[in-house]
């Protein structure tokens, strides 16, 4: 009975591994630093940035990165072909925290892209004091 027992736990333990090794890789996307993403954009001038949050955000307080496209989560199935000029391209997906771009970057791998998720969104990028872009007021 304690060899059963003992197998049923290792079962579990294994189980448990393979879950987390699915969940960290097979979510059909990369995550990215903000510091690694400072460090590449000064030396990649062909990464394409691409903004999930909404248009109020973009242009709100919280600013973007210079050059980003903004194509709000709730509109990424309906523009997805905005992005096929860039398919073969880096694009890194962000938002204000990393959930919404998560979505997205899980959205954009499975139609063909390799999106890759910039963890901890421009919330991170800000705390970091990297730079961002507001829009002037018209």
């Amino acid at each position: 009975m304690k060899r059963v027992s003992l197998i049923a736990g290792s079962v579990i333990v294994v189980l448990v591994i393979i879950s987390v090794i699915i969940a960290q890789h097979g979510r059909g996307f990369a995550t990215i630093s903000a510091e690694e993403l400072h460090r590449r954009l000064e030396q990649d001038s062909t990464v394409v940035l691409l903004d999930v949050r909404r248009t109020d955000e973009y242009r709100g307080e919280a600013g973007h990165l210079q050059g980003a496209l903004l194509i709000p989560l709730d509109e990424l199935e309906r523009r997805i072909g905005e992005l096929a000029r860039y398919q073969h391209r880096t694009l890194i997906v962000y938002c204000l925290s990393g959930r919404r771009s998560s979505n997205a970057s899980a959205y954009l791998s499975h139609h063909g892209y390799s999106p890759i998720n910039l963890d901890g969104g421009i919330r991170r990028w800000t705390e970091l004091g990297f730079p961002v872009m507001h829009e002037r007021s018209r």
